[in-house]
């Protein structure tokens, strides 16, 4: 069962980083391709990803657990590691 559930936790948390980065980029390209200044992208980005991070949240309620707690640190270095692979490449 444990490892169901980890597997469940990498499998969603790779479909939300993946949905950050498409949401992320489709802000930079609409910003890049109108007349906006660059910081209102800056200000969508950061409103955009405080949304974001309450929907995460919200998805996967692990407040409860503490930050060592394995799941938790599987979650973040599986979201994390979906957008640092993205820029890198």
């Amino acid at each position: 069962m444990r490892a169901k559930f980890y597997i469940m936790t990498i499998i969603i948390h790779i479909f939300l980083g993946y949905l950050w980065v498409l949401f992320s980029s489709h802000i930079i390209n609409v910003t890049n391709s109108s007349n906006s200044p660059f910081f209102i992208g800056v200000i969508l980005i950061l409103l955009g990803t405080v949304i974001f991070g309450v929907i995460f949240n919200r998805i996967t309620p692990f407040d409860k657990l503490e930050s060592t707690n394995p799941v938790n640190i599987i979650r973040i270095i599986t979201f994390l590691s979906v957008i640092i692979v993205y820029f890198l490449y």
